[in-house]
């Protein structure tokens, strides 16, 4: 027997609701870390050091768990309500969608980077941040537009001098060139170390930037979700706390220069 066009048709709509009766039905089954062989699927951005502490933490504590780290698509929302992705992190700037759970964590400020002996840094003011170009990293519109938002309600214009897809490449590019890239230490946690960056607070008014993880309400209750939100939410923390460090360090040791 094959399957009707019609049936074909209803296949992606109706998985969601056999996995939902599925797992009504089925007891949720122990989860040991040490032990499982699971995949999980997870939509957060390319943060080189966040990848790094989460991959590490798994490895040591889960060896036959398994993880796909995927970018957030256009359909991100969906895609996590009908569990084909365990957990995504996105910007709070709208309303969550039904059918799914968060945690919103802590509002990050944004700074500007770029390498050291930047002709900007001696003078640094919102003319220098207006012309010198800047990299722009493709990702959501809480993270991105706000920005060019607020500058244009101001009247002002920043040049853009390279789009890139992922965070992993700014670093590289800001050590050899004359570009600046604005955005919160998270992205760049362990970056402004490597490459011998500094970062400065915009010379304009910008807004700061609240990210959530989120889930589906569905897997609130798997104990592999649990653990695994558990293991990336701290990861987060963790590379985010470091990178607050990090530029606090810096701050201290040029004011004693």
């Amino acid at each position: 027997m094959q399957p009707s066009p019609f049936a074909e048709s209803l296949i992606e709509d109706v998985r969601p609701i056999l996995r939902s009766i599925q797992r009504v039905v089925t007891p949720p089954k122990p989860f040991d870390p040490a032990t499982s062989t699971r995949t999980f699927r997870i939509a957060v951005p390319a943060i080189t050091a966040l990848i790094a502490e989460v991959f590490a933490w798994i490895n040591e504590a889960a060896p036959g768990v398994a993880l796909e780290w995927v970018n957030p698509g256009p359909h991100l929302y969906d895609a996590v309500a009908n569990e084909e992705i365990d957990l995504a992190l996105l910007g709070a700037d709208k309303p969550l969608p039904e059918g799914l759970m968060e945690q919103v964590m802590p509002t990050l400020q944004r700074f500007t980077y770029m390498r050291a002996g930047h002709p900007a840094a001696e003078i640094w003011n919102k003319q220098a941040w207006l012309d010198w170009p800047h990299v722009m990293v493709g990702m959501s519109n809480a993270a991105r537009q706000t920005v060019e938002d607020r500058i244009a309600r101001d009247g002002m214009e920043r040049r853009i001098g390279a789009h890139l897809p992922e965070f992993s490449g700014v670093a590289p590019l800001l050590a050899r060139t004359n570009m600046l890239g604005t955005t919160v230490p998270l992205f760049m946690a362990d970056d402004v170390k490597t490459y011998g960056l500094i970062a400065k607070r915009p010379p304009v008014e910008l807004p700061d930037i609240t990210f959530r993880f989120f889930w589906s309400a569905r897997l609130s209750q798997d104990p592999g979700g649990k653990w695994l939100r558990s293991t990336v939410i701290d990861a987060y923390q963790h590379i985010n706390e470091r990178a607050l460090n990090t530029l606090g360090a810096a701050a201290s040791q040029r004011g004693h220069q």
